[in-house]
């Protein structure tokens, strides 16, 4: 389609922002600054690629993740250009000829148009130039004339406008094309088919044209807006726009009109001239409807507007100086993306894609051993319905990609990675990418914990100023380790992989703690143990079933206190024998008697000495009161 050349005007004001209705996104992804005034432009199906035309003489070729272009060439005057769905030609109408060129920017041919009688127009103006979708056929009209060339720039034919010598203006093909349609500047809309022949024509005060995919449905605007049927039969008019512009469904189910006048766009159904909804988008200069149906794109004076088939306004984006307009648009199969030209000598490219979601991420199990296989499992969702390009899950910085288990895109499917991890702490994160280039990642998460086979834990205590270990020889995941004097009690927390068995051999040194009898509890419920002791430690030993984190607590019955007991009665003992043995000699008056009697009572000191150690508190206390009454005289 040809669009009208406005002059640019002065800008002053500078409105800039995104817009978000809907709750559908409609994000700039990138701009492109020409020389000159942006006023044609198309995409391929799927958005990949983007061709564009500008008043500085030259046509461009992106790629959608870029801003620069693949390519650009210099043609003198560009006035339109066309693109197949797979982006594989362009066609593109020059100042005096008609262009086709591969995507890599090759120039395949170029050609002048022809006149019926005379042969080659070399002065002729090309106004506008439309391809088939496999690229094979290219029709441009120019002068009073619509030619047909094929894919080599052979021309097949040319005809006169029915209303010659008035210029033609605009030119749609049916996909394959079968069928052309073309207005003049007599606002006479003409149908011919793939053979040359005038299938019938009509006076509707027409500039526009556009054709469904198979031909069958004709619509066309200027002075009103009209729907044909291909045997040109007129299905339903409205006259109520003036200089309007239009597009039509590939099916011919949607008509969608974009007046510049009263600056409102419309949508009609194929059966009826009544507006299904309309929007005051302001004055427009362009619009189309997504391939899919789904989506439409009106851009003009205020701005771009995307909005659902049903009139839900998806998103929109001003212009970026008032009084300057977006003078024509292009939508991608789908509707994710929408690319723009402006007077402001920009091209623009949009995206409507809604980035896709990643929920209940999480690691099972939590703590598990080290020979075990930890599952990471994510819910991938995207509104669009789009699929991933890729699910991944991030273990310690490395990236793994996830497998698709089951559910629905838009509602939610899941997707897992199972591996072995080396033991101890890890980390890991999601990410992912829809095909449409939607991005997303969860924040860092911790877990799992990996446990080797069996553990030994050292856990130093000090009392006072007493320190001594006890030891833990486990299969489980230790923490929280703590002692508590006032209670004599040992506690810590043992983690373990669900339903699988752990075990604790707690090891305590008998000379600093004991147990008489101990009290093992598993959160705060008593547990059974076995319990071994040598000369010098007890061996305590607890198993258990994981079902979550558990708290074990050890309670004894003596600790070490700050001045040892036994040393206490063993120089209390020794005072009491001392004294004892002076006293007698005293009374006999016999000092020579003392020494064998001092001897006899350290000997007996330190056989009580032996004893008290081995003895427990209680014990001690009732050796020492015998040994009291023993030594009165």
């Amino acid at each position: 389609m040809v669009f009208i050349i406005f002059i640019l005007a002065t800008a002053v004001v500078f409105r800039w922002g995104c817009v978000y209705a809907g709750g559908s996104a409609f994000v700039l992804q990138w701009t492109f600054t020409t020389g000159g005034d942006v006023f044609s432009i198309d995409m391929s199906g799927n958005g990949s690629y983007i061709v564009a035309a500008s008043s500085d003489y030259n046509v461009y070729f992106f790629r959608r993740e870029s801003p620069t272009p693949l390519w650009s060439y210099s043609l003198g005057v560009v006035v339109a250009v066309d693109v197949t769905p797979d982006a594989e030609f362009v066609a593109v109408a020059g100042e005096h000829k008609v262009f086709l060129f591969n995507n890599r920017g090759v120039k395949l041919w170029e050609s002048y148009l022809y006149d019926p009688m005379q042969g080659k127009i070399s002065g002729a103006y090309v106004r506008d130039v439309a391809i088939s979708i496999d690229g094979q056929y290219v029709a441009a009209v120019g002068s009073y004339v619509l030619c047909l060339y094929n894919h080599t720039g052979g021309l097949v034919w040319t005809v006169y406008t029915p209303s010659v010598p008035s210029y033609t203006y605009d030119v749609a093909m049916s996909s394959d094309a079968s069928y052309i349609a073309i207005t003049d500047s007599d606002g006479v809309v003409s149908l011919f088919n793939r053979n040359g022949e005038l299938l019938w024509h009509k006076p509707l005060a027409a500039a526009f044209v556009a054709l469904s995919g198979d031909g069958s449905y004709i619509a066309v605007s200027g002075e009103g807006a009209h729907l044909l049927s291909r045997d040109g039969q007129i299905v339903w008019s409205y006259l109520n726009v003036g200089g309007a512009v239009i597009d039509i469904a590939v099916d011919g189910s949607f008509v969608v009109v974009g007046d510049y006048d009263s600056g409102k766009t419309y949508v009609f159904g194929r059966e009826s001239n009544v507006t299904i909804w309309s929007y005051p988008t302001g004055q427009v200069d362009d619009v189309a409807i997504s391939r899919d149906k789904n989506k439409i794109v009106s851009s003009g004076l205020t701005g771009i507007y995307l909005f659902s088939i049903t009139g839900e306004l998806l998103g929109s984006y001003p212009t970026k100086y008032e009084g300057v307009s977006y003078s024509c648009a292009a939508i991608s199969d789908r509707g994710i993306y929408i690319a723009a030209g402006s007077q402001d000598r920009n091209v623009y490219l949009f995206s409507s894609n809604n980035p896709p979601t990643l929920t209940s991420g999480k690691v099972y199990p939590l703590v598990g051993y080290e020979n075990a296989t930890f599952t990471f499992e994510v819910i991938y969702k995207d509104a669009d319905n789009d699929p991933p390009a890729y699910v991944k899950v991030y273990i310690d910085g490395v990236s793994h990609n996830m497998n698709y288990v089951t559910g629905e895109y838009h509602t939610g499917a899941k997707y897992q990675h199972k591996t072995m991890l080396s033991p101890g702490a890890h980390l890991y994160y999601f990410e992912t990418l829809d095909i449409n280039g939607g991005y997303n990642r969860t924040i860092q998460l911790s877990g799992p914990y990996v446990i080797p086979q069996n553990l030994e834990y050292t856990f130093n205590i000090t009392v006072d100023t007493t320190t001594f270990q006890i030891r833990i020889h486990s299969n489980s995941y230790i923490t929280g380790f703590s002692f508590n004097k006032a209670s004599i009690q040992i506690s810590f927390t043992v983690f373990g992989e669900a339903a699988t068995q752990g075990f604790c051999n707690i090891t305590i040194p008998k000379a600093y703690i004991k147990g008489e009898p101990w009290t093992v509890k598993l959160n705060h419920t008593t547990l059974n143990h076995v319990q071994t002791e040598n000369q010098t430690h007890y061996f305590l030993y607890i198993n258990y079933t994981f079902t979550s984190a558990y708290q074990v607590t050890i309670e004894g019955t003596w600790v070490i206190p700050e001045f040892s007991s036994t040393l206490t009665l063993a120089i209390l003992m020794l005072t009491i024998l001392i004294a004892t043995v002076l006293r007698k000699a005293k009374r006999k008056q016999n000092f020579l008697n003392i020494f064998p009697t001092l001897l006899v009572a350290a000997n007996q000191w330190f056989i009580c000495l032996s004893c008290l150690g081995a003895l427990s508190w209680k014990f001690q206390r009732i050796l020492c009161i015998l040994f009291l009454l023993s030594a009165v005289p």
